[in-house]
């Protein structure tokens, strides 16, 4: 019996020593928190009731909370509860989650308290003492911000979301205790943080997504299979892109009304446009009637000939045909209410990506400038939106986003329509022709990102601006040419990101972002979201943490591996997508040299931002190709030494894994290199020498022809290895038949 008293009284110490946690959180009709932190299937995340999409995301971060900080403390998993707030637990430390909406306790601890929130997506953490226990209350303005709460939480316990998954986490060294005297409000700069992806699935995001949530990002492609496991995460979910007319206007789709001159169609609706005089009847005997076939007329007037050319890159609609618009309006909105588009936030509202394939008929011509045009077909679809709310059969928030790009990056000409709903519109700005040797508002830049900046500011904040609603950014960090090369834009971001805020932006996102396989784009992910919700982020001291935590062993020379790195592939664009020369009225693209390559006629180096050798400029400075390669070769030696000195499992394994992507591109910059000395041989017509250029440039066509798994990271990717993504085939396969042999 003494024994047994002994012991009991050692178990009971050790209780005092180690009290239990105790995280509340509301399950809402769910039987339990860890029942609600997984049901977002059962969850309507688009009804007028929170209660259940609350109660999982919520619950959600509650376990979240419980999962880490049994990693980084001496709690145990079975030293943390969970419980409902319809009491307050009895003894222990205890987190109160969730917002006064959700969560009764914690009202009692705002009284008097003005927590400043400005979305649903801000966050106060703060804690007070009972008695001798610690009660730390994490409340949102809702769901989402009580999610990023938590992960703001842990952030302050040391952990760190660099990467993907487990090994892209960092920890800290030593066991934590809890935070025992916090009162902190965060609410995000950026109202939309994240990224533009196609909507194919593969490869599987879902680490990504996690990776996301815990950054505070929230801006992601819809995707039918997973739109409820990211909408608990709180994302912000896009559709439309180049294929939007292919939806709902495409001129082979079957007419859907009882044509009056057409038969067999008398079981369909009565037709609301008047009959057309150009009509075609069905001119390919299918026995149906095509839209094109009922009104050619809707259709863009090319070289004098109605054209149903519609493809990614064809010839949009007569966009001031107002029956045209109004029917593709119509269908746009019908798809948003309750159609393919039922569940989107953010509609992309553009146009075919095309230079030449707008309409020249003299009616729209007569409405301005492409700009103009376009403007005022935003205009029809916002009132057909309008039709249908009025129906009932819409009720949540769809925000409009139109673009300026190529052929409208500039801003109206003439006064948009009266009553143009700016209160859902949101304007994505794409500089698509930008460079990445220079910050966007660099004056230096004045071959290419001057006219770009004049641009943007005359859509942003100009006085005399015609537009007045939200500006999105859509930034090309990762734009397909590119082929998720292993470039890193730390001056670029720190700079740009405030930069656009300060002048008036307030939504983020860049298109084809990795999702696998990251690697060096580890830094740009990171960097991004830490700007995005703070402009003001110290960037040097969030770069510093990096390098420190992600390579603790390593960290001096990986450090100046990315060094080399980001100045190896800052003049990117020029080298392996295109620039936009800033014209009168019109931008003109330069493609790279990689067009000029096998033409003799062309000069392959004719514009600033692009040479072999240094070249002293005043403007447009940006390293050579020579440079570029002398960098590359930098950062090879520093990545090695890295390699070489590493003594931590997990450390070295992101090593090896900045290394691969490294290694991809860095075999490709060798190639390209070798490619153009063969040209520039063949423009000299000396083919002795050119032969043995091409001999070199050979040797890494074959290694890149084996690299299956570098280029293929974003979704829906499918190229075939990474020498097709060179997207120097064509002029790898002409010198090859000339000096191959």
């Amino acid at each position: 019996m003494k024994k047994v008293f002994i012991l009991s009284s050692i178990l009971f110490c050790c209780a005092l020593l180690f009290a239990d946690v105790t995280i509340v959180a509301n399950p809402g009709n769910f039987p339990s928190i860890e029942k609600a932190a997984y049901a977002e299937k059962q969850v309507d995340f688009w009804d007028a009731d929170k209660t259940d999409e609350r109660a999982c995301s919520e619950s959600f971060a509650a376990v979240e909370l419980k999962n880490f900080l049994i990693k980084v403390t001496d709690l145990k998993d079975t030293d943390i509860k969970f419980a409902s707030p319809d009491k307050m637990p009895a003894k222990g430390d205890i987190f109160l989650l969730g917002s006064e909406a959700s969560n009764k306790l914690i009202a009692k601890y705002s009284e008097g308290k003005n927590l400043s929130f400005n979305s649903d997506e801000s966050f106060n953490i703060r804690t007070t003492k009972d008695d001798s226990r610690t009660i730390t209350i994490i409340e949102g303005s809702d769901r989402v911000g009580t999610m990023y709460g938590v992960y703001e939480y842990l952030n302050k316990l040391g952990i760190r979301f660099f990467g993907l998954g487990e090994d892209g986490t960092a920890y800290p060294e030593n066991k934590v205790s809890l935070l025992g005297d916090v009162d902190i409000t965060h609410n995000p700069d950026y109202l939309t943080r994240g990224f533009w992806i196609t909507s194919n699935p593969k490869p599987d995001p879902n680490e990504m997504h996690l990776w996301m949530a815990r950054n505070k990002l929230n801006f992601w492609t819809m995707q039918d299979s997973q739109v409820h496991k990211v909408k608990k995460l709180g994302f912000i979910l896009c559709v439309g892109e180049h294929v939007n007319q292919l939806l709902y206007i495409h001129p082979k789709h079957e007419y859907p009304y009882n044509c009056e001159k057409f038969e067999g169609d008398e079981d369909k609706p009565k037709d609301p446009y008047k009959p057309s005089d150009q009509y075609q009847g069905d001119k390919n005997n299918d026995g149906k009637l095509s839209y094109f076939e009922a009104h050619p007329q809707w259709y863009g007037l090319i070289d004098g000939k109605r054209s149903d050319h519609f493809a990614w890159n064809g010839h949009n609609f007569c966009t001031a045909n107002i029956d045209a618009a109004t029917e593709f309006g119509k269908n746009m909105a019908e798809s948003i209410a309750d159609g393919k588009w039922k569940y989107a936030d953010v509609v992309n509202f553009w146009m075919f990506d095309t230079h030449y394939g707008w309409c020249n008929c003299d009616k729209c011509k007569g409405q301005g400038i492409e700009t103009d045009r376009f403007l005022r077909l935003v205009d029809v679809v916002f009132e057909e939106i309008d039709k249908v709310r009025k129906q009932g059969r819409l009720s949540r928030k769809v925000l409009i986003s139109p673009l300026a790009y190529q052929e409208t990056i500039y801003p109206p000409t003439k006064p948009l329509p009266e009553g143009f709903n700016y209160d859902d519109c949101l304007l994505t700005f794409f500089p698509i022709g930008r460079c990445y040797a220079h910050t966007i508002s660099d004056n230096s830049c004045t071959e290419v990102n001057q006219s770009l900046c004049d641009s943007f500011y005359n859509w942003s904040i100009d006085s005399g601006r015609l537009y007045k609603g939200g500006i999105f950014i859509g930034e090309y960090y990762n734009v397909s040419s590119l082929m998720s090369l292993p470039v890193v834009y730390p001056k670029i971001m720190s700079s740009d990101i405030p930069w656009y805020f300060k002048k008036g932006a307030r939504h983020f996102n860049y298109m084809h972002s990795p999702i696998v396989r990251w690697g060096t784009w580890t830094l740009n992910q990171y960097l991004m979201a830490r700007l995005l919700w703070d402009v003001d982020v110290d960037s040097e001291a969030v770069l510093d943490e990096f390098y420190r935590l992600y390579y603790p062993t390593t960290y001096k020379t990986t450090k100046e591996f990315y060094h080399c790195l980001e100045k190896a592939t800052a003049n990117i664009k020029a080298f392996k997508h295109f620039i936009t020369l800033g014209g009168d009225h019109r931008f003109y693209l330069t493609q790279s040299w990689a067009q000029c390559l096998t033409n003799k006629d062309k000069p392959i180096f004719w514009v600033d931002h692009l040479t072999y050798e240094p070249k002293e400029m005043t403007t447009n400075d940006t390293l050579s190709i020579v440079e570029m390669l002398d960098e590359m070769d930098k950062a090879r030696q520093y990545i090695d030494e890295s390699l070489l000195s590493c003594s931590d499992e997990k450390e070295q394994a992101r090593l090896m894994a900045a290394e691969r992507r490294f290694d991809y591109g860095e075999k490709m910059y060798k190639f390209l290199y070798h490619l153009v000395r063969t040209s520039m041989f063949f423009h000299q017509d000396n083919d002795i020498v050119a032969k043995v250029e091409f001999a070199k440039a050979k040797i890494y066509a074959d290694i890149l022809k084996s690299i299956t798994d570098m280029a293929n990271v974003t979704c829906g990717g499918n190229i075939k290895n990474a020498f097709k993504a060179t997207q120097a085939v064509e002029a790898y396969e002409f010198f090859e038949k000339k000096y191959g042999n």
